[in-house]
C-alpha cells in the first residue's frame, strides 16, 4: 500500500507538478493620526496543480477501495471460532471511525479553506484522533488479555471436508464390524439350538 501511495504521488509530481499560488482574502486600508495611509493585504499561499481535483479523486477512490476490502474481511471472518483471530468487530468499528472522520474533515478542508489556522488544527486533531481510536481498538483488548493472563485462543472443533470423510469412513468400518458380530451371534444361536436339540433327543432316548 505504501508503494502504491509513492507511485501515485510520484506520477502526480512528474506529470502535474505542484505550483505555489497566492489568493488575496481581503484588503484593508487605514489612515493613522498623521495622515499616513496604510494598506493591509491578507494573502494565502497554497500549493496546487492544474488537475489537483483529478489526482485527489484517484487517491479517494484508492483509499475507499481499501476500506471496502476491510469491510469484506470483517464479513468473511465473522464466523471464525478462534477468538484471537476473530476481529470482525474491531475492524468494523475502525472502518466506521475512519469513514466518519473523513466525512467530517473533508468538507471542512474545502469549504473553510480561508481560515488556514482552523483547518490545519482541525485536520491534525482529526487524523490524530482517528489513528488513536483505531490503534486502541486493535491493541487495547490484547493488552488487557495479557495483563489478566487470559488465554483467548479457544480452538474448537471445526468441521472440514477431510474430517467429515474420516468420520464417514469410521462409521462405515464400525457398521461392518457390527454386521460381522451380528452374523457371529446368529451362528452361535444356531449352534446352541442344535446342541439343545441333541441333548433333548439323547435324554428321550
Amino acid at each position: 500500500m505504501v508503494t502504491l501511495d509513492v507511485v501515485i504521488s510520484a506520477c502526480w509530481m512528474i506529470l502535474d507538478p505542484m505550483s505555489s499560488t497566492k489568493d488575496v482574502l481581503q484588503t484593508v486600508e487605514l489612515t493613522d493620526e498623521n495622515g499616513h495611509d496604510f494598506r493591509y493585504i491578507y494573502v494565502i499561499d497554497s500549493c496546487t496543480s492544474e488537475y489537483f481535483l483529478v489526482w485527489m479523486m484517484i487517491l479517494y477512490v484508492y483509499k475507499a477501495s481499501l476500506l471496502l476490502f476491510g469491510v469484506f474481511l470483517a464479513y468473511e471472518i465473522r464466523s471464525v471460532t478462534i477468538e484471537s483471530l476473530n476481529e470482525s468487530k474491531q475492524i468494523s468499528l475502525s472502518i466506521y471511525v475512519v469513514v466518519l472522520t473523513s466525512f467530517i474533515s473533508t468538507p471542512v478542508q474545502y469549504f473553510m479553506s480561508d481560515d488556514v489556522t482552523f483547518v490545519f488544527g482541525f485536520t491534525c486533531v482529526s487524523i490524530f484522533g482517528a489513528s488513536t481510536v483505531v490503534l486502541g481498538l486493535s491493541f487495547v483488548p490484547k493488552m488487557i488479555a495479557l495483563r489478566k493472563g487470559e488465554d483467548h485462543i479457544k480452538i474448537s472443533t471445526m468441521k472440514t471436508p477431510s474430517s467429515t470423510m474420516d468420520k464417514d469412513r469410521e462409521v462405515r468400518i464400525l457398521t461392518e464390524k457390527l454386521h460381522e458380530k451380528a452374523a457371529g451371534l446368529a451362528s452361535l444361536e444356531d449352534i446352541h439350538g442344535r446342541i439343545t436339540s441333541l441333548l433333548i433327543d439323547s435324554y428321550n432316548f
